[in-house]
């Protein structure tokens, strides 16, 4: 257990540290961004792997620019970014299933060094397409990915219409829960303010 002393010492040496100018040194990284334009770019999930082994490609979105939850008429085009070309942008496929938090399940296939993988919506069904950079060609299969195992031998799933309808579900509840809420406050004053005034007449 930690003493009191040492507590106060370490919280004003972090207090003192905090307020020091920062330096850079040689072993300091530069941020270099390696998408342009107009459009929004982005990656996600957080746990999916967007840049392959080799260290050469990274997978993104692009989308153009707006500030609302999208649908199904907002495509997204997947690229793959080529970081020892002038971080070149190469189309390779889109999505009519994505969302700004966690994109399409775009990612690489563990233990495929050329195959990515997103899911999309094919004839109002969840699907998910695998890309091969060396053949260039997409196939599809008929499950969405949620997850896939660490050897890329097998994938986990959810049920993607029951996660859209249950979270249509859980805003018309809070939707709900804010008018009663207001309702109640409403017939307060009512009872409060307005009633005397309407018995005195």
């Amino acid at each position: 257990m930690i003493s009191r002393r040492k507590f106060i010492n370490t919280g004003a040496s972090l207090a003192l540290g905090s307020l020091m100018p920062y330096h850079q040194n040689q072993n300091d990284k530069m941020i270099h961004p390696i998408t342009s334009g107009a459009k929004q770019h982005w990656f996600g999930y957080y746990d999916k792997q967007q840049i392959d082994h080799s260290g050469r490609f990274a997978l993104g979105g692009q989308v153009d620019t707006f500030f609302r939850s999208p649908t199904l008429k907002d495509e997204l085009e997947i690229g793959i970014i080529d970081l020892q070309q002038g971080n070149q942008w190469n189309k390779i496929g889109s999505s009519k299933t994505w969302g700004w938090q966690q994109g399409c399940m775009l990612q690489w296939v563990p233990g495929a060094s050329e195959q990515v993988i997103w899911n999309d919506v094919e004839k109002g069904k969840y699907v998910s397409r695998i890309y091969h950079l060396g053949k260039k060609k997409i196939r599809t299969l008929p499950r969405p990915i949620y997850t896939l195992d660490p050897k890329g031998k097998f994938a986990l799933c959810i049920d993607f219409h029951r996660l859209q309808f249950f979270g249509q579900v859980m805003d018309m509840r809070r939707l709900l829960v804010r008018m009663v809420i207001f309702l109640r406050q409403m017939i307060k004053v009512f009872i409060r303010w307005i009633w005397p005034q309407v018995s005195m007449n």
